[in-house]
């Protein structure tokens, strides 16, 4: 029943000045913007509360529930699920309809996130909750790259596993 699964993928973001062949992360304390990170993180996670895209009648598949985010720590629940079809949920024994699905419903699974954004250093780390074969970390990585990119030019950030092998 792997599909069942309860899982934690945790990932180091480090930020990296654009277009340089050098690739030696940047200690927080040394950009230019100072802690430009932790502020970014916070505009991602607002800018991606509501659900639908860029105020489209569809729904993107993901967004941010926020929760006692505090300094530089940013914690709460991605609702990731799925929308844009209608249909019935059906109770499995008896095929009673237990309620009729439209097309802007969305089913969602809420999945813990937590970013720890330190203040010096070179890397921030990103934990993100997955159930079974769910989860949304490349879609909200993708989106978190761009709302960087967008925020601090000439600057870009880059998402890695943690694998066992990392921690000494």
């Amino acid at each position: 029943m792997s599909e069942n699964r309860i899982g934690l993928h945790v990932y180091t973001l480090r930020q990296f000045k654009s277009r340089e062949k050098n690739k030696t992360p940047i200690k927080f304390s040394q950009h230019p913007r100072g802690g430009m990170l932790s502020s970014v993180v916070k505009k991602f996670i607002t800018d991606f509360a509501d659900p639908s895209e860029d105020g489209a009648a569809l729904l993107r598949d993901w967004y941010f529930s926020p929760r006692n985010s505090q300094g530089f720590v940013h914690q709460g629940l991605i609702m990731y699920g799925s929308s844009g079809f209608a249909g019935d949920i059906v109770n499995k024994k008896t095929h009673e309809v237990r309620l009729k699905r439209e097309v802007l419903d969305m089913d969602v699974i809420p999945l813990y996130y937590r970013f720890w954004i330190p203040d010096s250093g070179d890397f921030a780390l990103a934990g993100f909750q997955t159930f079974g074969l769910r989860s949304c970390i490349s879609k909200s990585f993708t989106r978190l790259q761009d709302t960087y990119r967008k925020n601090c030019e000439g600057y870009h950030i880059e998402a890695r596993a943690v694998v066992l092998t990392d921690i000494k």
